[in-house]
């Protein structure tokens, strides 16, 4: 439970939820696995409901960007189940706040610069100005390309396309198509006010799939600053951080400087350790260590803004861009980024953990995902990054394993295949007597209630639909096999 909230309540429908499982008697092991199933349900919906309340914000503020804290909390109330108010109330105030900090920004762009073409190239030039003024100003000379604001899409950042590879270049320098901002320092030559705003850019025009990408690294800066906070756990009398919860790492900008110098402290120490075995049981024991950890959990907190971005991407390559994750000589080496560099062993063994990290908890997570994009899991295609996003990275395989969301699809798949099987045994029978026509039809009846549960409800636990369904299926199999036997 997250701390109450002054203006949010607790839906009564989640609370009524959670005391009816509560409340269940497990005093058999036939009730007790009732009780288990009912929890498993209550916590994938909690997580769905969770998804749906972060997604549906988002859109509103996108439709009515004149709305405010009050009435965006208002509209959620009204319209999604709130479970800890204390975490939507600091996620709506984050996302207002963001949001105004853009429209002032961009109503200040307009009134001194313009919105078209050129008002777009000559704020690109005062970002390259105000960025880079400490080095010999590498934003003197002339745009070689074009140069243009994308206002209507992104409610939580200044946006830019940057048509030209040197141009996009000067601004981020990396082998990379774009970049989100969380501040970038704006200062209008004639003005005396400067501003730190969001900004990302796009390299080239009208690339959507980068554009969602980076407006995903703005919405998931929105949950993460949202974050950062302390609760006390009245019953047990403990400090929880909120952030290392939810996230998995400290949120707030903050770099595990002080764990790492630590680290390299006890790894030059290590390395003087003369017998080979011994070394190694102490280079063990800081792998074990909360400041090695709280490292692996930093990197890999980076790791799920980056993956989840891609997820907003309609045309995203999950699979590709854990990839680039995983190049240790590639952009997203994060401990290169601390300072530990390529050729430090320290680097190598860092990098050894992070990637089995990385692998062991993303299979389940991307293999659902790539599931739900090609069984035409619409709603769940849009909620799962969201999902994810509650969830720190360390837990994903955990989480959607107890939560019910494999096996969920495992049963679907199930009912899927026999289905159509069936029905590609049927369709091969030339001559077709009455009972194999009702097959036939039923079967097809199946299909489409399927395709509907998962297309239409998937925002929603399916569990409860799908074990129905199955049962339902189990009577067409019956059926299908005494057919065979007596009639093909």
């Amino acid at each position: 439970m997250a701390e109450e909230s002054g203006v949010l309540e607790r839906s009564a429908e989640y609370t009524q939820r959670l005391e009816q499982v509560r409340g269940m008697s497990q005093e058999t092991a036939e009730e007790k696995t009732k009780k288990r199933e009912a929890a498993r349900e209550l916590r994938m919906n909690h997580l769905l409901d969770n998804a749906k309340l972060m997604t549906g914000a988002i859109e509103a503020l996108t439709e009515d960007p004149a709305m405010d804290a009050r009435r965006l909390a208002d509209y959620l109330m009204k319209n999604f189940v709130i479970a800890q108010p204390g975490d939507v109330e600091r996620y709506v105030e984050k996302l207002v706040e963001n949001k105004n900090i853009v429209s002032k920004a961009k109503r200040q762009i307009n009134k001194e610069l313009g919105l078209d073409d050129k008002g777009a190239v000559d704020f690109f030039m005062a970002l390259l100005k105000s960025e880079h003024d400490r080095d010999t100003n590498p934003g003197a000379g002339r745009i070689k390309g074009k140069v243009r604001f994308v206002m209507d899409r992104f409610p939580l950042a200044i946006a830019l396309e940057v048509e030209d590879s040197d141009d996009f270049n000067r601004i981020d320098p990396r082998k990379n198509v774009g970049g989100f901002y969380t501040w970038l320092y704006y200062a209008p030559e004639d003005s005396d006010e400067a501003y730190y705003i969001p900004v990302v850019v796009c390299k080239g025009l009208s690339v959507y799939g980068t554009q969602n990408h980076e407006a995903g690294h703005a919405e998931n800066n929105s949950v993460w600053e949202s974050l950062y906070y302390r609760r006390k756990l009245i019953n047990r009398g403990e400090v929880v951080f909120r952030d290392r919860e939810v996230w998995g790492t400290e949120t707030g900008s903050i770099r595990p400087s002080r764990q790492l110098k630590r680290v390299i402290e006890k790894y030059k120490e290590i390395k003087s350790i003369s017998n080979r075995d011994k070394r190694q049981d102490a280079i063990d024991d800081l792998r074990s260590s909360a400041d090695w950890q709280g490292i692996l959990n930093w990197a890999c907190g980076k790791a799920k803004d980056e993956l989840l971005a891609e997820m907003r991407s309609k045309s995203g390559r999950i699979g590709w861009h854990l990839a680039n994750l995983t190049r240790r000589d590639g952009l997203y080496n994060y401990f290169a980024d601390l300072g530990v560099e390529l050729d430090d062993p320290l680097n190598g063994t860092f990098w050894k953990d992070y990637v089995g990290m990385l692998k062991e908890q993303t299979k389940v997570a991307l293999d659902l995902a790539q599931r739900y994009d090609e069984e035409y899991w619409v709603k769940r295609r849009e909620l799962f990054r969201w999902v994810l996003m509650q969830v720190p990275m360390k837990k994903w395989e955990k989480t959607l394993t107890e939560a019910g969301f494999v096996e969920e699809m495992v049963l679907y798949r199930v009912i899927y295949s026999r289905a159509y099987s069936m029905s590609a045994s049927i369709h091969k029978q030339e001559q077709k007597d009455q009972a194999v026509r009702e097959l036939e039809e039923d079967n097809y009846g199946l299909r489409r209630t399927l395709k509907g549960l998962v297309g239409d409800q998937s925002d929603v636990c399916l569990l409860n639909g799908l074990t129905a369904l199955g049962k339902a299926q189990v009577g067409l199999v019956d059926r299908y096999k005494r057919l065979r036997r007596e009639v093909w």
